[in-house]
Parts: structure tokens; sequence; C-alpha cells
């Protein structure tokens, strides 16, 4: 979702050189610079935690799917069906996520690949399929998140950032709306 916010900089600078033609015209680009500080240590800790670099974490896809597909709310995204796992605990979503992508593999006579990544890319693509079912719903859900971010409205769990809160001192004194004002940062500064 974060994407959609940092888009607005490179439009409102293109906006901005056709309408004036001149270098200062590109300075709301600076905002990137925000919302770049924000992704790139987060994309460190997903290396960290998958050892090496994703776009998308192994999970990602299926997140994706779940995030974007045509019943999706923009608040808890659900799984089609219940997963129970047995004695060692196991994510339910990619657990679910993974025998879905092996029933699907099968069905096509296909042998399914045990690489996280190649389950994350078929969720990929069943997004792509989803939102190009029905893009005008999938815009407006996009506006929903997006409405939903902005006043940070946020599903509760154990990533949640009120949860990070009671973990992290240094996240209760920042202030409310704190990636939007990360982002929006490099603009004030501008302005």
């Amino acid at each position: 979702n974060i994407l959609v916010f940092m888009a607005v900089y490179p439009l409102f600078a293109g906006w901005r050189w056709w309408r004036w033609r001149n270098r200062t015209a590109l300075l709301p680009l600076a905002g990137l610079v925000g919302g770049l500080a924000m992704a790139i240590p987060w994309g460190v800790v997903n290396m960290r935690q998958s050892n090496h670099f994703h776009l998308i974490p192994n999970a990602g896809g299926v997140n994706l799917y779940l995030g974007n597909k045509r019943t999706a709310d923009g608040m808890a995204p659900e799984q089609e069906r219940r997963i129970t796992y047995g004695a060692r605990y196991q994510d339910s979503v990619e657990t679910w996520a993974r025998e879905e992508y092996a029933a699907a593999m099968r069905a096509q006579g296909r042998q399914p690949d045990s690489d996280p990544m190649a389950i994350s890319r078929y969720w990929t693509r069943r997004t792509l399929d989803e939102i190009g079912a029905a893009p005008a719903s999938w815009l407006r859900l996009m506006a929903k998140k997006c409405w939903l971010t902005f006043w940070n409205a946020e599903v509760p769990n154990n990533k949640s950032f009120a949860f990070l809160q009671e973990e992290f001192v240094w996240l209760r004194v920042l202030p409310g709306r704190w990636v939007v004002l990360l982002m929006l940062g490099p603009a004030g500064i501008w302005a």
C-alpha cells in the first residue's frame, strides 16, 4: 500500500514539469527519500529473516492475494478454508497457501515445487488474475486501504504497530501516522 503513496511524488513532479519545464519543478521527487528511508531498512530486515533479498517476502504472494482478491474488504484478510497444524506451530496462511498451490499444480499435471518463492509467484499470478477480473472493484479497495493507512487504522495482531509499541519504547514517542509523517518529512523540509 505504501507504493501508492510513494507514486504521488513522481506524479506531482511530472505534472509540475509539464506545466513549468524547469528544474525546481522536480523538487517533489525528494519525497521519495522519506519513503525509501522507511522501505530500505525493512527490506534489510526481510533479507535477514529469509537469508536473501526478496522484493516480497516468501509469504508475500499469498498475502498479496488475500489482501487484493475480489472478496477483500481492506481489513482482516481471510483464507478460503481454515487450516490446523500438528504439534509444531506453522502459520496457517502459509500452510494453506502451500497446500492450495500443490493441489493446483497436481490438477495441471505438474509436480509442485517446494521452493517458497515458487509458491509466492503462483499466488502473485492469482492476485493479478483477481485484479484483472474486477479492476474497478480493486481500485475502490485500494482507495479504502489508502484511507485506512492514512488514518493509521490497523488490524491488531502480533505484527501491528500497537503491539510493537509495547515491545519497543522508542516507538511510543513517535507521533501518530508516523509512516505518513516520515514520507512527508522531505517535502515538509522543502516547503
